[in-house]
């Protein structure tokens, strides 16, 4: 608290630093039992405390202290809903609750053996959870479960998203059912075809499809297409998760290019978190934004905390920069550091990834000469090939 409270003093008493250029103030948390394991999802309840399923578990983490929530199976998603937090996985709906003796626990809501529940979502009171065979719904004010069964003909469920108030359910086919009561109709969405990820936040919508195109929806308006700066850059990165910060900034994940931050409206890149500016590793798991504006990604070391709205920026990650930063100046548009190893500069340097095509060419044979064999000696009959013999593997 300290700190924080120094820094903000800090960015007040400094004008000149929100004008210096940087990267995102990022800061990192794992669990040593943490590292190393597969992130599911994370969310926040009324209090402001984080939780986060894993390979290893479900933890809720308060910024300082890591406290271990007893689940009868692994869990792959999490929803947060009127300031509880309920979570699905193997074969099992639940919870969070304290306990009498102070843990905590996951209260079972259905039991379901043998079926994985791997996302969730909560929309108007009612929470969604679907198996690639089954979509439940769990009505929060008469506590009551409803159970749809995959239409025939599909092979299974994929996705669960909500737009535009509404709930759908995506197919393997490509087909995307809308949710009813305890029906399912199959809903034609014009243009936009085998959604991937859906980012409400207020009337906004921002969509992804799987072929990594994106489109925005504002209000009762249309999807309308949007054009990203570095498109080709989030393409081969592929784009699996992502959040709002603001109205003006998206933070969109990737398998293997970090975090890319965004206009959603202009489809400008405003910053770039990877490996070479602080993010321990650029495959990102799961995000989510927290009340107060920050974005959590989940990475094999564990979790960081970007925060793109703090006034302040970190240098301490850029390539050549070594030694334990002491003070720094804008001068002539450039930025120099100074370090308990010397002064350094700061100069931009692109980044790129390579990229191998591979083309094919029909061979033409000018001309096919045979050769006859040659004729081997008569060996003896009497003769012995030997003891071992060689074999073709």
């Amino acid at each position: 608290m300290r700190i924080l409270l120094f820094l903000l003093l800090l960015s007040l008493t400094s004008p000149g630093l929100w004008a210096q250029p940087g990267h995102y103030y990022i800061s990192h948390y794992s669990q040593d039992r943490q590292a190393g394991a597969l992130s599911f999802d994370m969310a926040q309840d009324a209090n402001g405390l984080m939780y986060f399923a894993s390979r290893k578990g479900l933890t809720q983490f308060d910024g300082h202290n890591w406290r271990t929530i007893t689940t009868p199976s692994i869990i792959y998603t999490l929803s947060a809903e009127e300031g509880q937090i309920f979570a699905a996985g193997e074969g099992v709906i639940g919870q969070v609750i304290t306990a009498p003796d102070y843990s905590l626990q996951l209260r079972p809501i259905l039991s379901n053996p043998g079926n994985d529940y791997f996302e969730s979502l909560s929309n108007k009171g009612i929470l969604y959870f679907i198996t690639e065979n089954e979509l439940v719904t769990y009505n929060l004010q008469d506590k009551k479960t409803g159970r749809i069964k995959l239409p025939q003909g599909e092979e299974g469920f994929s996705n669960l998203v909500e737009l535009a108030g509404d709930v759908y359910a995506a197919a393997f086919s490509g087909k995307h059912y809308k949710v009813e009561g305890a029906n399912l109709k199959s809903t034609d969405l014009g243009s936009v075809k085998s959604i991937d990820l859906v980012l409400p936040f207020k009337d906004k919508y921002f969509v992804v499809t799987e072929d990594q195109k994106y489109f925005l929806k504002t209000g009762s308006a249309a999807l309308k297409e949007v054009v990203l700066k570095d498109a080709k850059y989030l393409q081969s990165g592929v784009v699996v998760s992502g959040a709002w910060v603001n109205e003006k900034l998206i933070a969109l994940g990737t398998l293997n290019g970090g975090v890319v931050f965004i206009d959603p409206q202009t489809g400008k890149t405003e910053e770039i978190i990877n490996y070479y500016s602080g993010l321990p590793d650029n495959e990102v798991y799961c995000m989510k934004r927290d009340t107060e504006g920050n974005v959590w990604v989940g990475h094999e070391y564990g979790f960081s905390c970007i925060a793109p709205e703090l006034p302040f920026r970190s240098f301490n990650h850029y390539t050549g920069l070594s030694g334990n930063i002491l003070c720094t100046k804008t001068f002539n548009d450039k930025v120099y550091v100074g370090t308990s190893v010397g002064l350094f500069t700061l100069v931009k340097e692109d980044q790129y990834m390579d990229e191998v095509y591979f083309v094919e060419k029909k061979g033409t044979i000018t001309k096919q000469v045979e050769v006859p064999a040659a004729q081997s000696e008569e060996e003896p009959t009497n003769k012995r090939r030997g003891l071992f013999r060689s074999k073709k593997k």
